[in-house]
Parts: C-alpha cells; sequence; structure tokens
C-alpha cells in the first residue's frame, strides 16, 4: 500500500512521502526480479482517505472540505473505496498488470 504522497509530495509530510515513493520503487524492483515465477506485484496508492489516521485532518471541517475541493468526484474517500482495486489486482482479471501503481483518489492526482 503507498499513497498519492509518494508520487507527488505533500507539504509537512517529506518521510512520510519519501517512505511511500519506496514502496513503489519496491514494487516495481520485485514486479522485475519475480514476474519470471509468474509472481505480479502492484501497489494502490490511496489519496485521503476517512481512517483514523486521517482523523486530524477529516475531523476539521475546513481542512476536509479544502480536501474535497481538490477532488473532481467531490469527497475524499472512504476505506471501502479500496477494495475493488485490491480485488481486482488479486484477481485473474489484471493477470497480465505488474510493477503498477494503482491511484484510487477520486480523482485528486488529476
Amino acid at each position: 500500500m503507498s499513497s498519492t504522497s509518494g508520487l507527488r509530495p505533500s507539504a509537512g509530510f517529506g518521510a512520510y512521502s519519501i517512505g511511500k515513493a519506496g514502496v513503489i520503487m519496491l514494487t516495481q524492483a520485485l514486479a522485475s526480479e519475480l514476474g519470471k515465477h509468474d509472481i505480479r506485484v502492484n501497489a494502490i496508492a490511496p489519496g485521503p482517505i476517512q481512517t483514523k489516521f486521517s482523523m486530524a485532518i477529516t475531523e476539521n471541517p475546513e481542512t476536509l472540505k479544502e480536501l474535497e475541493k481538490h477532488t473532481v468526484l467531490g469527497h475524499i474517500g472512504q476505506p471501502e473505496d479500496i477494495v475493488g482495486a485490491a480485488i481486482f489486482l488479486a484477481s485473474d482479471a489484471s493477470k497480465h498488470i505488474t510493477g503498477q501503481t494503482t491511484v484510487v483518489d477520486g480523482g485528486g492526482f488529476i
């Protein structure tokens, strides 16, 4: 599990962004090494998701409104919004996908 912060750094979250960028590079490295064994390796990069981890941001109505303003769908994600991407990547529907990072952010990265 990575984050959109691993693709574009977030102010004040430098170490977090660096760590999540590392997950993306690890995904690509493992995919290139394990592909010959028919093992696929992919990552999911969520944008803001309303969880306990993000409560400091999402419980502030002004901050939440600002986040939602920068999302094409007009709202931040819920944990269950990640489930579809995870099921897809774990299924045979993605059998020719490896080394990729799937962004799940409601269009916030556009």
